[in-house]
């Protein structure tokens, strides 16, 4: 059967059956793609004359160009797809079956940022210069106040960028200040912010975009009234980032990093970071140990003052 068919059924199953995210989709689409071109190029159309070779020549050719990280991804996209293939009786064995590969995964630790820099990036955005309000200007006004809440959201909660984008009104209760997050595979988590002066934020953001008929249901939207994208959120990151003086590389997973090392280092137990950061797996948490144990070396368990933290998340 062609290798072909088979995939775009596999597809299909992962949105319509599986309800894996848009996202997911359209990474898995590419791999897949990528991997029954390259089978092509060696003549092979159907799934039944795949072999360990093939699997072979292609994470070498992966190799020659790929960081190991996106190489370990790539490959557990098209073992899935084979897990399928054989669960569905499309094919007897998986040609992954005792296949001896192994990718080593660089240990680095996550970078973060300094109290010192979350507040400079935070107030360059307060302080942006928008003008006076006219009349006119109140696109500009929404706009500004979505900055400034994108940013304190980020560093209060440590939502994900995509998370941070897919929020509605309907997920968010002014009388507790709670967000409710919905995760990767649909898992659901809250977020509190209880700070006073950004819930008062967010209820003028809200009135202002009444008040000219931005009715999206996104929490936050672009100028043209439409839901946010990933990319615009780090453009606004690069954009304060610049503004604070600070010349480091900030991006939105960078903001989670500091959001869990700030609370380890405040005493927040590993197991309760997971559920703040929605990980399935404690392993995922347990890198922020390292960071801890990094810091305690550098200052010698010293810390000083700890920033306020304005939420923390539960699962829901």
């Amino acid at each position: 059967m062609s290798i072909a068919a088979i995939k775009n059924e596999y597809l299909r199953i992962c949105q319509a059956e599986r309800k894996l995210s848009p996202h997911t989709i359209r990474s898995y689409a590419y791999t897949l793609t990528d991997f029954t071109d390259f089978l092509q190029i060696c003549n092979l159309v159907k799934i039944e004359d795949i072999t360990k070779k093939e699997i072979h020549a292609y994470i070498q050719n992966l190799n020659s160009h790929l960081k190991p990280t996106s190489v370990l991804q790539k490959k557990a996209v098209i073992h899935a797809f084979f897990e399928y293939a054989v669960a569905e009786e499309l094919i007897e064995y998986s040609p992954f079956d005792r296949l001896n590969i192994r990718i080593k995964k660089p240990y680095r630790l996550p970078k973060s940022l300094s109290e010192r820099e979350i507040n400079s990036i935070i107030n360059a955005a307060y302080d942006d210069e928008i003008g006076n309000w006219d009349g006119n200007s109140g696109i500009e006004r929404i706009v500004h106040m979505r900055d400034c809440l994108i940013l304190e959201t980020m560093f209060a909660t440590g939502i994900r960028v995509q998370e941070l984008c897919d929020l509605t009104r309907n997920c968010m209760d002014f009388s507790s200040g709670t967000f409710r997050i919905i995760g990767k595979g649909s898992k659901e988590r809250k977020a509190y912010i209880v700070e006073p002066a950004i819930l008062m934020l967010y209820k003028d953001y809200f009135a202002f975009r009444t008040l000219l008929g931005l009715d999206d249901p996104h929490i936050f939207i672009t100028r043209h009234g439409r839901k946010m994208s990933t990319q615009s959120v780090r453009l606004l990151l690069e954009k304060y980032t610049t503004l604070a003086g600070i010349s480091k590389h900030v991006t939105p997973h960078m903001i989670r990093h500091t959001f869990a090392t700030l609370l380890l280092e405040a005493g927040i137990d590993i197991k309760f970071i997971q559920e703040l950061l929605g990980h399935s797996s404690i392993t995922t948490t347990q890198i922020y140990l390292h960071i801890n144990e990094r810091a305690i070396r550098s200052y010698g368990g010293d810390f000083g003052d700890k920033p306020n933290l304005k939420a923390f998340c539960f699962n829901g």
